[in-house]
């Protein structure tokens, strides 16, 4: 894991962990929808909230569930770019 990511995947576990309070632990690579650790409530409000952590707007398509998968890939698709998540989820 790139430590320059972990400030950003902090935030987003936090976020988690403050309104999930069945979720008692996120890991890095912790498979957020499949694992049920957001819901489709729960995840439009994640949306949110990680549009205003790295200032840009998320189009709600495909887009979201494939790079919206771990805390890592959300990060790592928002600050190094896209082309390195999709070719992990390939």
């Amino acid at each position: 894991m790139n430590n320059d990511l972990q400030p950003e995947i902090d935030l987003l576990r936090n976020w988690i962990l403050e309104r999930r309070p069945k979720v008692r632990c996120v890991g890095d690579e912790d498979e957020l929808i499949e694992s049920r650790i957001l819901d489709s409530f729960a995840l439009l409000e994640f949306v949110f909230f990680v549009e205003e952590i790295f200032g840009r707007e998320i189009v709600l398509d495909e887009s979201v569930a494939k790079n919206f998968r771990t805390l890592a890939s959300i990060c790592r698709h928002f600050k190094e770019g896209v082309s390195n998540v999709e070719h992990e989820n390939a």
